[in-house]
């Protein structure tokens, strides 16, 4: 079970953030994260650029425990550009 929310404070510039639930405990592997974050700037229209980073996996909460060494370097950081034809 999770939550997703995403807040475009100036723009196209965001920050975003998941939350997520595990039921039932003993299907919770390693790499499932208790919390996803993301910033970027981010333009659907034709010829635009955009540059963002998620960090999606392994995340645990501070009192959570953590199977896997984890931090911001193993995050993602994507640079496309929208072009319409």
């Amino acid at each position: 079970m999770n939550a997703n929310f995403r807040y475009v404070f100036f723009k196209n510039i965001y920050l975003e953030t998941g939350l997520f639930y595990y039921p039932i405990q003993n299907t919770k592997l390693p790499w499932d994260p208790d919390f996803t974050y993301g910033f970027g700037i981010s333009d659907w229209r034709a010829f635009k650029i955009n540059l963002t980073y998620g960090n999606w996996i392994a995340n645990r909460y501070p009192w959570a425990n953590k199977e896997m060494k984890h931090g911001f370097m193993n995050g993602e950081f994507t640079l496309n550009i929208n072009y319409a034809w």
